[in-house]
């Protein structure tokens, strides 16, 4: 079976478009679009042709390979044309930025994962001034999905994450952290299992999958080292949640005998 259901969801993804937006581009049913993700259905050839020169991307990646991030934002042939020095930004340099900590919204992560070394990405995206005070460089994300929240406990989706950045070596790790992981290709929340050879990324949320990669899999590596929430609704603890169940069983229970009495 070939790639391109998978590689529609992406450029979907990372474009910021609706199964709607991509149907009316080529002329197409919105839940055709949603039988190719799902791989029980594939575009016609010349729907094939037509997204990869939409796109910019060749006939053959789209149907054959996994694209990457990078392929889609183009910066490959965006850094043939800029020199190291204007496109590269060292820790260094992004440490001095006098005006705050870079945050990066939700809606740019998947370009944040394709243009982290681009020095005029980072001076684009917002800042905000947090009370923590560091010698190391920080950066603020937005937490995209609920992978470390877990009966209403945890880091949520909208939260913003205070995180310093960690150089990849095995002994600055710490088992049992959050860190948010930038692979090649994607994102992710995980707290850290054992450092072994193959890192093991867990999610508190059960249901999100174990993430598992190698030191040289990982482009960057941020620890979680404080959480600002979004929700300004206490959560509940997992005492008064039962407390709640017991009420509503006693509740039912009082009614169905008086069901029984009629």
């Amino acid at each position: 079976m070939s790639s391109i259901g998978k590689n529609i969801r992406k450029i979907r993804a990372v474009k910021k478009m609706s199964q709607a937006d991509f149907a009316k581009i080529f002329n197409l049913a919105r839940p055709s679009v949603g039988a190719y993700e799902e791989g029980r259905a594939e575009p016609k050839i010349d729907t094939i042709i037509q997204i990869a020169h939409h796109f910019g991307l060749s006939i053959d990646r789209l149907l054959t390979k996994e694209i990457t991030i990078n392929e889609l934002y183009h910066i490959d042939r965006y850094a043939e044309n800029l020199s190291k020095s204007e496109t590269h930004a060292t820790a260094t340099e992004v440490k001095t930025k006098p005006s705050g900590m870079p945050v990066v919204p939700a809606e740019r992560i998947y370009e944040y994962v394709a243009q982290r070394e681009n020095r005029d990405f980072i001076a684009s995206l917002p800042v905000v001034c947090l009370p923590e005070e560091t010698n190391r460089m920080n950066r603020a994300f937005e937490v995209v999905s609920n992978e470390m929240l877990y009966l209403n406990s945890g880091i949520a989706k909208g939260d913003l994450i205070n995180c310093i950045y960690v150089s990849k070596e095995a002994a600055n790790l710490k088992e049992g952290s959050i860190y948010f992981v930038i692979s090649r290709d994607s994102f992710f929340l995980r707290r850290l299992g054992p450092v072994k050879k193959t890192l093991e990324f867990q999610a508190d949320n059960p249901d999100f999958a174990t993430m598992r990669l190698g030191l040289d899999e990982i482009a960057e590596l941020w620890l979680v080292m404080g959480v600002y929430r979004t929700d300004l609704q206490s959560s509940k603890s997992t005492e008064g949640k039962l407390l709640e169940l017991e009420k509503s069983v006693k509740e039912l229970e009082q009614r169905i005998s008086r069901l029984e009495m009629r």
